[in-house]
């Protein structure tokens, strides 16, 4: 999920700074979503003709955050990154 926030110096040898950036996270859609920034999620599903289509759907297993356990999503879009958390 893309957002413009802060974000701490050194660790990378950069300055800190507020930046638009990305967090990988344990929900739809997991890493890099909608490149932004856009103003809607009606606006980053205009950029993907894939959004909205179920032609596109299918199930998605990852493992939890104990490394070890599967978890499924079900009817995830692969190619539409539009979501909201």
């Amino acid at each position: 999920h893309g957002h413009t926030g802060p974000v701490p110096g050194g660790e990378y040898g950069i300055a800190a700074s507020t930046v638009y950036h990305y967090h990988s996270t344990p929900h739809a859609p997991y890493m890099i979503g909608c490149y932004g920034p856009v103003d809607s999620l009606a606006a980053c599903r205009a950029l993907y003709p894939s959004c909205g289509s179920a032609e596109y759907l299918s199930d998605f297993v990852y493992l939890s955050t104990d490394g070890v356990t599967q978890e499924t999503v079900t009817d995830y879009n692969l190619w539409c990154p539009c979501y909201e958390p």
